[in-house]
């Protein structure tokens, strides 16, 4: 076939639009050409940007584009990196066009719709002013730069650049327009105070074009209630009233917009004075208002119950319609009072038809038939709750209140999804058997969301993650525990197995806990065996099922060999037993090599434990090291033997007969076992398949029983090679079947280690030793093994043969049973229930009673910058004696970028690393609540704020557990999240909370980051405000004090600590060729380094250093670092005609040779805190030149260093002055400065009052 077939055939799905065939036929022309055409690339990247293969097409254009760059592949390029979420790499696009075509209008505008996205709104803010300067006629363009403008508070501009696109609409503009116009004249922001009367004029053309909103009548607080802004909305509504005071709906509004704000008692009375207006006025009553004042009443609490359930009752009677809801809040508020039976009967007014629909046959004998029957069944099979719903009907047709509750209940007990009409039912015929409180309780049960929120359920309607971690937090609030219950769960409920089964297994057999509740987690995948289905006391529950959350939050003890999700918390008086699932040859934690922070809800897991154990020392280490718990960890810790393995032990003759009868095995032949680990890196499922079903029929001998228990594909294939009577059926337990085998072939299974106690033949079959312990990491070598190893498949059949003549033990084996199967006693269940659910002390309990005093910190994403550097420079610093450091990070932020990661990478080994994982767990209020905070910066009232709190603390617990710090800090100083998780930490958990301020940040929240604000109101719950100057705290100090209202006292100050070592070591790396060659010219050399960002300002040193080369040509500047200004610090580079003198190199990994090699460093910052290059450039020794600004003064005065004024003028002269010989510089005495920064961190970010440390 030709290959243009290919070609044409693409052309012509794509004129049909078939885009996803278009795409794979090009992809197939593109396979067999040699030489690739830009316009086939750019066809290809249309193709699958059409598609929706958004990385395919990225892909196609950039080689277009690099071939011929053009602006429609710059724009489609960027859009297909922005649909693959890589909105950085899709702005970096546009910058590399826009560097080629200044000009470029369209480019220039998507740049802008790019940093948008990523909130870079002051960086949004220049852009489109640039591409307006281009092309002005464009409204939208106009409207979007006020936005932008009114995001970084600068709002009289903002409201200028309304009216400018308002002034540039042909059309009609939309009264939304004016009215965000008239918003901004209203404010006073960084640039102005308001502008009352153009405020004014802009809100009556706001009015005079609505359209939509009935803004003649009500006033401008439609306006401010569509935007979801309450507190304005309330003024405007309220100074609406003041010209029509007999407004009933006006009236309502200036209560819907009070209620919003949680302002109950105001919203009450304009909600009471709004109804009565109706009421004078011969108004139909509107039902909805009445509910609206019942709620409030509710919210007000306790001495307003009465009046809510009189509003809701209200309500309900002028109501055409049956409102469920409204009803159920009356009951709700009876059963708050412990009103049973009336709320009882409120509850059941939920449904319009309180008993169950007419059957065809009403004679007690047929209902009596069917009773029988599904006893029947039931006792055969307890599991099926349609069989119990049934049995509960029918009792409930012969009016058997108690039976039918009981089937009820039984019923609910087992089904996963949340029903409500099952609740119903059971509250129903508990009210007709008078038991009343328990039938509020089953009718209060109907609904999830239970409490009185009044907010839009938003993300919980649309949202299933949402969703599921708000009902868990739901039950997790509502629910109490239950005692003598426990749940179990193995696997992520793949079935009843490994150390949790075995637990269950003594508990079943001892006496004590007959009447105990057993909850286990089992997906359909494998059916419970059906001995248990007869058990009433036994439940079966899916895993992140609805009935799977309430047992989480309501059992008294957890039992997991593994991990429970991430929006599990352990509830205060909840027992939770980790036993992990086998002693690891596999690295685990943090030692897994090829996914970053994979350990990371395992280790969460960990810390929520109050029990964990361990068969032996090696594991001990591996759980408590390699997942950083050490020194975390508040529970208990006991090396107690695997419970799993008593069913080995333990095994009598009779069960050992039953069950090689059960599997077919010849009593007279030795019966080997082979348990390979599922690899899933060969490439396919197919291939690693069809490799081991060869290998089990290489293995196949006359003289041998043969059984396979393997990953779920290699059995089904097994199946289906007619190999299926070796697969060991799902049922049998793998403990108990490794008492019947004579020889174990395994590879890295831990398998291995449970075997070990029969002493028997074990074979390792490791083919791919070397690149499986390469690529995934062993913890010892093969060598150290208790058996013979095998390295191809002949190998390993001689092994297996002789094994069936030889009795000897491998030399091994003794330490191995020594290191690995130490503690197994046959007893071990036993021992760990009573050590678990007795609270009996364990003779081999670990004590790890907390010696080092922990501190947390949250760091940033690692970026390579001077915060990042700080940081590093401190903890390296900190005395590991005496303080056990913690780091909590964001994963992803981290991975997905290259200079992340190499940054974290230098983190010392001794840091234990915690990874944030999951999401939080909201309830629907407090979503909401968040979402006015993020909108408004501040909170309407102290109410709002604590239901922000709460959700807060309550994410401090689900990330850290029970771990116990001395103090957390966020030292980014830039996370609005992690600071509100740390100020919000209980304080029964942390000591002190402190947060750092590395700049000017007022200065930076006025000039780029406006989310500053919200972080400022976490200040007022730190105990520490900790600048990095000085210098830098008297500004902060005098910027936010009276700007806040926060204590002078927490303003501190604690100098950056610095890395002598590291910079002087790294200052002798080779410099790349490339970079020699700007050494070599014999040029005196200025040099900086820092981000291409505002505040570093090197476009005022390049204009400097113009003006400098002017005197002295003979001198180059180098700038090192990489950001959002490159293009436009090369198009000034080219202007001003210094392309050969002066060189943008980009980011270095490690700039300090070149630093070393230059003759003068020079810094041009117009803000800094405490700048970390100037000390790496007085460790080097080099002459430095800098701004006169608070943190480079803070720096260099009394040490090393020349100040100059802050401009252009100023850096050009002390490049002269330097170049002429003029500057003298002092010596840096590192080792005083270090030994003060040090003891200022204990005693200001720690609260040490007595310094003890040596350094």
């Amino acid at each position: 076939m030709k290959t243009s077939f290919y070609l044409y055939s693409s052309i012509a799905m794509a004129k049909l639009k078939r885009w996803k065939h278009a795409a794979k036929l090009i992809e197939h022309y593109l396979d067999r050409q040699n030489t690739i055409s830009d316009k086939d690339l750019y066809r290809a990247g249309v193709y699958c940007f059409n598609a929706k293969n958004y990385n395919a097409a990225a892909t196609h254009l950039e080689k277009a584009y690099q071939i011929k760059p053009t602006e429609v592949r710059a724009l489609l390029w960027a859009d297909a990196l922005k649909f693959a979420k890589k909105t950085h790499a899709a702005e970096n696009v546009c910058r590399q066009f826009i560097e080629l075509k200044p000009k470029s209008f369209l480019t220039i505008f998507k740049l802008a719709t790019l940093l948008r996205k990523q909130k870079k709104w002051w960086q949004e803010i220049d852009t489109l002013q640039n591409g307006l300067a281009i092309q002005p006629k464009r409204p939208k363009r106009w409207y979007q730069l006020g936005e932008a403008l009114e995001a970084m508070n600068r709002f009289q501009q903002a409201a200028e650049a309304y009216g400018e696109a308002i002034e540039r609409k042909k059309d009609t503009p939309p009264a939304e327009w004016y009215y965000r116009q008239g918003y901004c004249y209203a404010q006073e922001g960084h640039d102005g105070p308001p502008n009352p009367d153009a405020a004014h004029r802009a809100y009556q053309q706001a009015i005079e074009a609505d359209t939509q909103h009935v803004a003649q009548r009500f006033g401008i607080g439609v306006f401010h209630q569509a935007r979801g802004y309450w507190p304005q909305a309330a003024e405007a509504y309220a100074q609406q009233l003041n010209t029509n005071p007999q407004d009933p709906e006006l009236t309502y509004k200036l209560g819907m917009a009070h209620d919003r704000c949680y302002n109950w008692a105001k919203a009450a009375l304009n909600y009471q004075v709004a109804i009565d207006l109706q009421q004078q006025q011969s108004l139909d009553p509107n039902p909805y208002w009445f509910y609206r004042l019942g709620f409030v009443f509710e919210r007000l609490g306790e001495g307003y119950q009465s009046q809510a359930i009189e509003a809701y009752q209200r309500a309900n009677a002028t109501s055409e319609e049956h409102r469920p809801y409204w009803h159920y809040r009356i009951g709700y508020i009876f059963n708050q009072q412990g009103q049973y039976q009336q709320a009882a009967e409120a509850f059941l007014q939920t449904r319009e038809t309180q008993t169950l629909p007419p059957e065809e046959s009403t004679e007690a004998s047929d209902h009596q038939q069917q009773i029988n029957e599904l006893e029947k069944a039931l006792a055969q099979d307890t599991t099926d709750h349609q069989a119990w719903y049934k049995l509960g009907n029918a009792y409930e047709r012969m009016q058997n209140w108690p039976k039918a509750a009981e089937a009820y209940q039984h019923a609910l007990d087992r089904q996963n999804d949340h029903t409500p009409e099952w609740y119903y039912r059971l509250g129903y015929v508990l009210t007709q058997a008078e038991s009343y409180q328990a039938a509020s309780e089953a009718l209060r049960e109907t609904r999830i969301l239970q409490k009185p929120y009044g907010v839009p359920e938003g993300a919980y309607a649309r949202d299933a993650g949402f969703k599921l971690a708000s009902d868990f937090t739901e039950y997790y609030e509502a629910l109490e525990l239950k005692p003598d219950t426990i749940l179990f769960e193995s696997f992520n409920g793949v079935s009843m197995s490994c150390n949790p089964y075995a637990i269950f297994v003594a508990m079943q057999n001892d006496p004590a806990y007959t009447n105990w509740k057993y909850i286990w987690v089992v997906n359909d995948t494998n059916p419970p065996p059906k001995e248990y289905k007869k058990q009433k006391n036994i439940v079966f529950v899916k895993k992140d099922s609805d009935l799977y959350l309430r047992y989480l939050a309501k059992c008294s003890y957890l039992v997991n060999n593994s991990t429970y999700p991430p929006y599990f918390i352990r509830k205060e008086g909840q027992k939770y037993l980790n036993t992990w699932h086998g002693t690891p040859w596999k690295t685990l934690g943090k030692d897994i090599k090829n996914n970053f922070m994979e350990h990371k809800n395992t280790q969460r897991n960990f810390l929520h434990a109050t029990h964990i154990l361990s068969p032996n020392t090696h594991t001990t280490w591996v759980l408590r090291e390699r997942y950083d718990i050490e020194g975390l960890y508040t529970g208990k810790f006991a090396e107690t033997g695997y419970p799993r393995i008593d069913l080995t032990l333990n095994m009598d003759e009779s069960r050992k007969t039953s069950l090689q009868e059960k599997l077919g095995l010849d009593p007279n032949k030795k019966t080997i076992l082979y348990a390979p680990t599922w690899r899933g890196t060969l490439g396919s499922v197919e291939l690693e398949v069809e490799k081991l079903i060869n290998e089990i029929n290489a293995l196949k001998h006359p003289d041998i029983n043969l059984l396979f228990r393997g990953h779920y594909f290699v059995e089904s294939a097994a199946y289906e090679n007619d190999l299926g009577n070796l697969v060991v059926p799902q049922e049998v337990n793998t403990n108990e079947l490794l008492g019947i085998i004579d020889v174990l072939v395994t590879d890295y299974s831990s398998i291995a280690f449970d075997f070990m106690v029969t002493g028997k033949p074990i074979i390792y079959y490791l083919e791919d030793y070397e690149q499986y312990k390469q690529e995934r990491g062993l913890y010892f070598e093969a060598d150290k093994l208790p058996g013979e190893v095998a390295y191809d498949i002949k190998e390993l059949k001689n092994r297996v043969q002789a094994q069936l003549t030889t009795n000897e033990k491998h030399a091994n084996y003794p330490q191995a049973q020594q290191d690995f199967t130490p503690n197994e006693t046959g007893r071990v269940s036993k021992d760990v229930i009573k050590w678990f659910i007795e609270d009996i002390a364990h003779d081999k309990e670990i004590n790890h009673s907390i010696k080092k005093k922990n501190i947390l910190f949250f760091a940033g994403q690692f970026m390579p910058n001077g915060i990042t550097t700080s940081f590093l420079n401190l903890v390296n610093n900190i005395d590991s004696k005496q303080y056990n450091i913690a780091l909590v990070i964001s994963p992803n932020a981290i991975e997905k970028d290259q200079a992340n990661l190499e940054q974290f990478e230098r983190l010392p080994k001794h840091i234990k690393v915690i990874g944030h994982v999951g999401r939080m767990n909201r309830t629907i209020e407090e979503g909401w609540v968040e979402i006015k905070f993020n909108q408004q910066s501040t909170f309407t009232n102290a109410e709002m704020h604590t239901v922000f709190e709460k959700l807060y603390t309550k994410e401090f617990m689900r990330v850290f557990g029970r771990a116990v710090f001395e103090s957390v800090i966020e030292f980014s100083g830039y996370s609005q999240f992690w600071s509100a998780v740390f100020s919000n930490a209980p304080t029964n958990l942390v000591k002190r909370k402190v947060i750092y301020q590395h700049n000017d940040k007022f200065g930076e929240f006025t000039v780029r980051f406006p989310g500053l604000g919200r972080i400022f109101e976490m200040y007022k719950s730190m105990d520490g405000l900790i600048s990095v100057s000085e210098q830098t705290r008297d500004l902060n100090l005098s910027n936010l004090v009276a700007h806040l209202n926060i204590p002078k006292d927490k303003f501190l100050y604690c100098d950056n600590l610095q890395n002598p070592t590291e910079t002087l070591e790294k200052s002798n790396d080779i410099i790349d060729s490339s970079d020699e060659l700007y050494f070599s010219s014999g040029k005196k050399t200025f040099i900086t380094m820092g981000r291409l960002s505002p505040e570093k300002d090197h476009a005022k040193m390049i204009s400097a250093f113009k003006k400098a080369i002017e005197h002295t040509p003979d001198i180059q500047l180098i700038i090192l670092g990489d950001g959002p200004l490159k293009s436009e610090l090369q198009q000034q580079i080219a202007s001003l005609n210094l392309e050969k003198s002066v060189h943008l190199l980009g980011r270095r990994f490690n700039p300090f040779p070149l630093l070393k090699r230059a003759d003068c460093f020079v810094l041009s910052s117009n803000h800094e805190g405490q700048p970390m290059v100037l000390f790496e450039a007085m460790i080097l020794n080099k002459p430095i030149i800098s701004t006169d600004i608070v943190g480079s003064r803070s720096a260099i005065e009394g040490r090393s260093g020349h100040l100059v004024e802050n401009s252009a003028e100023g850096l050009a002269q002390g490049m002269h002055d330097f170049l002429e010989g003029k500057l003298a510089f002092n010596t840096f005495d590192l080792e005083d400065y270090q030994k003060n920064a040090i003891n200022m961190f204990y005693e200001k970010v720690c609260g040490e009052k007595e310094l003890t440390h040596v350094n």
